[in-house]
C-alpha cells in the first residue's frame, strides 16, 4: 500500500493482538485493523479493540 502496490482495506480485518501489542499473553486477544493511504508515502492504520477484555488485561501496564 505504501508504495502503490496494494489497495486500501475497505473493511476492517480481524488479527491477533500480538501483531500490534508487545505484551505477554496478547496472542489470546484479537483486534481489528484497517489501513488507508491518506497521502503520498503516508498510510493510516486504525486499530479497534472489539472486546474490552484486552484493555482491562493491560490497563495497569499502560498507566
Amino acid at each position: 500500500m505504501l508504495h502503490g502496490t496494494a489497495p486500501d482495506q475497505p473493511q476492517p480485518k480481524k488479527v491477533r493482538a500480538d501483531i500490534w501489542l508487545d505484551r505477554r499473553g496478547a496472542a489470546r486477544f484479537y483486534v481489528t485493523e484497517q489501513s488507508l493511504a491518506v497521502a503520498d508515502d503516508t498510510v493510516a492504520t486504525l486499530i479497534s479493540f472489539a472486546d474490552t477484555e484486552v484493555l482491562e488485561a493491560y490497563a495497569d501496564a499502560w498507566r
